[in-house]
């Protein structure tokens, strides 16, 4: 009778044994699995309107590589806009549009996820009531060096686009 019982007891404890192991495994594979799809984020320019003086953040979303994912407009007070790399690849992505118009657009023309390329702001220079609006396009390179990424213009960093609005537009984008 005692065999018996010390024989239930050894295969209940080689099933409790066994379950938790499937567990254990199940929370590290889980765990591994979480983490490799957590993104970060880093940030990239300060965008400064010269109208209302308000501030937007233009942060690179990044995977665990260090990748890119795509873009946040970061507008402060918790107020964010998430843009997928697959949103701006190769076409554009307004930014911002007022009265049916398009302000400032985002376009990564000949971009690579894992080193960068070119990045094109399109702006509404002049509105024009009858024909054709004049946009001008400024194009800034997106480098990766190791896990940082930085905006540049003709070889130097980016840390600030000044957004120098009118009634009818942005006169000029001014690169710092």
């Amino acid at each position: 009778m005692n065999t018996k019982i010390t024989g239930r007891f050894s295969s209940i404890k080689s099933l409790a044994f066994r379950i938790a192991f499937a567990l254990t495994s199940f929370t590290l594979i889980s765990g591994l699995s979480a983490k490799s799809l957590e993104a970060k984020e880093t940030s990239l320019v300060r965008i400064v309107r010269t109208d209302n003086g308000s501030t937007i953040n233009l942060n690179l979303r990044l995977n665990q590589e260090s990748d890119l994912q795509g873009f946040v407009l970061d507008f402060g007070g918790g107020e964010r806009q998430y843009i997928t790399y697959s949103e701006v690849d190769e076409r554009s992505k307004v930014l911002y549009k007022q009265s049916g118009q398009n302000i400032l657009t985002l376009k990564a023309k000949s971009t690579s996820i894992y080193s960068g390329g070119d990045v094109e702001l399109t702006y509404l220079k002049e509105y024009n009531i009858v024909g054709s609006n004049d946009y001008r396009k400024l194009t800034l390179q997106l480098e990766r060096d190791g896990d940082s990424w930085s905006l540049t213009r003709n070889g130097r960093k980016v840390s600030k686009l000044t957004l120098n609005t009118y009634k009818w537009g942005i006169s000029s984008i001014t690169v710092e």
